[in-house]
């Protein structure tokens, strides 16, 4: 508020300070309900894990210890590991432990939107800007200004969007569809993939200057094969829960602990809860033994059954229809073949995705 010709009056000054105090709470007000609308939203996505990373072993330490040094920094952080490992969970402890964390989380599966869609969704389209559009679109850059967002799958963004994250993570802005001025966003980045990125980059599908702006900060998640001396613990959080949400509480033998930690776990904590689940539906007992889990070792192996070429190349295909959760198309380019010879490989090793 200004004067042009003169000076305030001490009422108008009193009027502009209780105006002022008035504005600040309403401001207040929609910034909380704004960060409950994001994190309602990530909770309906997806629902994580776990609440908490949950382990006590040297892997879960210095996991632990490397957010606790990044999480305060302002700078884009770049989350590796495969399918399953809890990278989301990690990008919630960031932003919890963040400065930004009263502002809002916005998580972004970019693989499970729609090519087409994918600009319009992250960067808000105009009234107008395409059939359909029928009224303006903020994009989730800007539903996460002054907070956090979240970029799961980061190496399914197409070109243009690359080139327009670039952009934001060098503090410049963005124009969304359709509109004729760039908005500015205050918004910390957070990114993960499972893919190799550096291959990516080779093969010419991930641009090279926002893979290094990228690469700088990284946490690689280890998958819980590599620390399966917190099989106990997690078995016993999610057991906790399960108690709690199904009405009874469960215990496990030490041979269902000793089958469970033996187990390569090629998803991870997420097939790990899964499978606990399944246990615990079928089983009408309170005390889950080492026969009462579903472990098919056969098609879950970490390594082929054999070296014969058909059972590697049969391997191979289900590790990458696993990591990529059965998204046919993104398997196949992670193969290096096209989806029509994919699918043609899946009938004559008789793979199924309900598998």
């Amino acid at each position: 508020m200004y004067r042009a010709a003169r000076l305030f009056t001490e009422r108008e000054v009193r009027f502009c300070e209780v105006l002022a105090g008035y504005l600040a709470g309403a401001l207040h007000v929609l910034r909380v309900r704004r960060t409950l609308e994001a994190e309602n939203s990530r909770l309906r996505s997806h629902s994580p894990v776990a609440d908490e990373l949950v382990g006590t072993s040297k892997g879960m330490r210095s996991l632990r210890e490397r957010i606790a040094k990044l999480a305060p920094r302002p700078f884009p952080v770049l989350i590796v590991g495969e399918s399953g490992v809890g990278k989301e969970l990690v990008a919630l402890a960031l932003h919890r432990q963040s400065p930004r964390r009263e502002g809002p989380l916005v998580s972004v599966n970019c693989a499970a939107i729609a090519p087409s869609l994918l600009e319009s969704e992250l960067f808000g389209h105009c009234r107008g800007a395409f059939s359909g559009a029928d009224r303006d679109h903020a994009g989730y850059f800007q539903q996460a200004d002054e907070g956090t967002l979240f970029l799961d799958e980061v190496g399914e963004l197409s070109p243009e969007c690359q080139a327009k994250l670039l952009r934001v993570i060098e503090g410049k802005g963005f124009r969304p569809v359709g509109a004729e001025a760039e908005i500015q966003v205050d918004v910390r980045i957070l990114a993960a993939t499972h893919r190799d990125l550096d291959r990516e980059v080779e093969a010419n599908r991930f641009r090279k200057d926002l893979f290094f702006r990228l690469q700088g900060i990284q946490i690689v998640v280890p998958p819980l094969r590599d620390h399966v001396e917190d099989v106990p613990e997690l078995a016993e959080y999610f057991l906790e829960r399960l108690g709690v949400e199904w009405g009874h509480k469960v215990t496990l033998t030490r041979d269902a602990l000793l089958r469970l930690s033996e187990y390569a776990w090629p998803g991870n904590v997420r097939q790990f809860r899964t499978v606990l689940e399944g246990a615990v539906a079928l089983a009408d007992k309170h005390v889950l033994d080492a026969g009462d889990f579903q472990l098919p070792s056969s098609l879950c192996a970490d390594r082929p059954v054999s070296l014969n070429l058909e059972d590697v190349e049969a391997w191979a295909i289900r590790q990458e229809l696993r990591q990529t959760k059965v998204n046919v198309t993104q398997a196949a380019n992670q193969l290096g073949i096209v989806r029509e010879t994919l699918t043609n490989k899946m009938k004559k090793y008789g793979i199924s995705k309900d598998e």
